[in-house]
């Protein structure tokens, strides 16, 4: 991976970071996505198609011999491979199943499976995927991300988390030791402040009026944001009010600089590269940019476990998902290839080329992920992948979202800049988004 896509997946990564606060962004990496020739199947050929977000042309080399080995074992099938770019992926896809023309492998995210579950554009798997298939699969994570109702709407792909990454320079220039490494937020806020009273430099630098970062804030603490319709904000809670009030503290305190209460997600990745910020959370491609951008970082970078909060050391996750068109003239092949794309084996050569985590639990146990070099970027992948199993998927709410999101950006601030207390906040903030739900 040469240094332009390292530096798209990052750009990419560094806005779902926002939104989840601690999560890496599932892996949309590169911009160049690529609209599909329209072509004809030759007689007597039978033809699935797979719509997949943004892998072309960067993948070409590990997708398209997958197809290929799929075509090989299955004479007279051909798949056809439909990728398109980020931008209104969804849209495009939707206007495929009105049309009456959808793709037979539909590549989505957890927000969008719900929104076609509930189009009822989806096909159950039961009876298309065997039993002791899903159950190859780590469990939290087809019930948290491939789940509609009580029905499993889609087999998971790749996963992503999120590791925390320490520049020891920095803790030692404050006094402190590997040791000292916080594993809770609980003990973050101590380290801030030894660091920022013996430093010139800061611990964290959380960003709060991007992408709806409360929201993040909230889900990494395990707090719930919506009903189980979906339909309804149940935020206001004490727990909310005090996780919010946390990183509301760092910015009042003088705990992080003065322009992280407007920065965009650019900022904390710029002050870690250049030796300013002691405390980093993001994914294994990142490191990859540090080693390239800032040796001198990367050297002197440690990496352990994300960093969470004592009452709750889930981690958070997220996942790609592939399902099935209901429309599908053939669905049982197409179950079958879902089936093969996400199976151990194919998965585990994915992982080999771009940092992300396989959803089979045995090909997350692999060598690869378990007797890793003792280096940041292979701790990081040993500690993600130990992390998977106790993860809960992201949920965004699909409908509104960025009507949603613009309201916590907004109060956020205000309540950063003393114009209302968090309590006014967190309660100022569920009241708009279930006047917005209920439209």
């Amino acid at each position: 991976m040469n240094k332009s896509h390292v530096r798209e997946l990052v750009r990419r990564a560094g806005r779902k970071y926002i939104c989840y606060l601690f999560i890496l962004a599932p892996l949309i990496l590169c911009r160049c996505g690529k609209k599909p020739e329209e072509t004809k199947p030759a007689p007597g050929v039978t033809e699935i198609s797979i719509f997949t977000m943004q892998l072309r042309p960067m993948f070409d080399d590990y997708f398209l011999p997958l197809i290929s080995n799929f075509e090989k074992n299955h004479p007279g099938v051909k798949i056809k491979w439909l990728d398109y770019p980020a931008t209104d992926y969804d849209t495009k896809l939707l206007t495929s199943f009105v049309g009456g023309n959808p793709p037979d492998v539909v590549n989505l995210s957890p927000q969008m499976l719900m929104d076609f579950a509930q189009r009822n554009t989806l096909a159950p798997l039961e009876g298309l995927v065997p039993k002791e298939v899903i159950d190859t699969y780590f469990p939290n994570v087809v019930r948290n991300g491939c789940m509609f109702g009580d029905k499993i709407y889609a087999v998971p792909w790749y996963l992503a988390t999120a590791v925390a990454m320490i520049n020891m320079k920095i803790f030692e220039e404050a006094g402190l030791t590997e040791k000292d490494i916080p594993t809770t937020n609980e003990e973050l806020w101590e380290i801030a402040k030894t660091i920022r009273k013996k430093t010139d430099k800061f611990a964290v630098f959380p960003i709060y009026t991007e992408a709806g970062a409360m929201y993040g804030m909230l889900f990494d603490a395990g707090v719930p944001i919506l009903d189980p319709t979906g339909k309804h904000a149940i935020f206001d809670t004490p727990k909310a009010v005090k996780v919010f009030k946390y990183w509301i503290d760092f910015y009042r305190e003088g705990l992080v600089p003065s322009e992280a209460l407007t920065a965009m997600h650019r900022r904390p990745i710029e002050l870690y590269k250049s030796g300013k910020l002691a405390v980093f959370t993001s994914g294994a491609q990142f490191l990859k940019l540090v080693k390239s951008d800032s040796p001198n970082v990367y050297a002197r970078t440690v990496v352990r476990p994300r960093i969470h909060w004592k009452d709750n050391d889930t981690c958070t996750i997220d996942v790609q998902l592939l399902s099935i068109a209901r429309e599908s003239r053939h669905p049982k092949l197409a179950a079958e290839f879902a089936q093969f794309v996400t199976n151990g084996k194919n998965q585990l050569d994915f992982c080999k080329i771009v940092p992300i985590i396989p959803s089979v639990i045995k090909a997350a146990e692999d060598p690869y992920f378990t007797d890793v070099e003792d280096t940041p970027i292979g701790l990081a992948r040993k500690y993600a992948a130990a992390q998977v199993k106790k993860g809960v998927v992201v949920h965004l709410p699909q409908k509104h979202s960025a009507k949603l999101f613009k309201i916590m950006d907004d109060i956020t601030e205000k309540v950063g800049l003393g114009e209302m207390t968090p309590e006014e906040g967190i309660k100022q903030a569920e009241d708009r988004w279930n006047e917005i739900l209920g439209e």
